[in-house]
């Protein structure tokens, strides 16, 4: 839980690879938030949590958790495991999601 792995999304543009925040996985599917570095719209988009340790979970630059759409994905478009939360920046998550 709260692993980061790079997924295969599909969106307007054609299936998209992105990394992935895993929620949960249950037989075939998981249960994530996408992450994306699209801070736009950060001061007024509802749900969109601001990974602090972004270097420590493995991205490459600042990163936003959208928490506001929860995805359900097949195991096999989900790849490799780029990185995980902190313990810190979990608990950070936890406590935005529960506001």
């Amino acid at each position: 839980m709260f692993d980061i792995f790079m997924a295969y999304i599909s969106c307007d543009e054609g299936d998209k690879k992105r990394p992935i925040l895993i929620l949960e996985q249950k037989d075939k599917l998981v249960s994530a938030f996408c992450i994306t570095t699209n801070d736009e719209n950060e001061s007024t988009q509802t749900g969109l949590y601001k990974i602090t340790e972004w270097q420590q979970a493995g991205l490459d630059m600042q990163s936003y958790i959208d928490t506001a759409n929860k995805i359900s994905l097949p195991i096999s478009s989900v790849g490799n495991p780029i990185g995980k939360l902190t313990n810190y920046e979990t608990q950070k998550l936890i406590d935005f999601l529960e506001k």
